[in-house]
């Protein structure tokens, strides 16, 4: 009973626990990332703006978003790309002047909207790099 008794509790506090820190793997509640994931090519960063209900996609660097009328209006993001991971940035031409002005998506993982919410409606550019390398 004392083992079953402290798995339960250990559960139970790593569940509020994960639920405090605000953990990027999206919910189950958000529809509008979940339909982006299946509808995102192979290779691609995938955007999605909710107003307009389109999505947009990027399969390399692309330091000025407004020549494809996509600057500042995607509100999701997933990357899908087949190794490397997408700095996504809030200025043209990667700049990253403003604070909070930049995110990071790794290859396959669904982001909250969370950790996405300052950042929707900003993006501006974004470029492709491997691993752990900064943006």
């Amino acid at each position: 009973m004392k083992r079953y008794s402290k798995f339960v509790i250990s559960a139970t506090f790593l569940a509020l626990a994960s639920s405090f820190t605000g953990s990027q793997v999206a919910h189950a509640g958000d529809y509008w990332t979940g339909v982006l994931k299946r509808a995102c090519p192979e290779g691609a960063l995938c955007m999605y703006d909710t107003r307009t209900r389109s999505m947009g996609k990027f399969f390399s660097n692309n330091p000025v978003w407004g020549r494809y009328k996509w600057d500042n209006r995607a509100d999701r993001f997933f990357n899908n790309g087949n190794r490397m991971e997408v700095c996504v940035y809030a200025e043209p031409y990667y700049y990253r002047t403003r604070s909070n002005s930049h995110r990071k998506f790794y290859r396959g993982v669904q982001y909250s909207f969370r950790y996405i919410q300052s950042f929707r409606d900003r993006a501006s550019s974004n470029k492709w790099v491997y691993g752990r390398s900064g943006c």
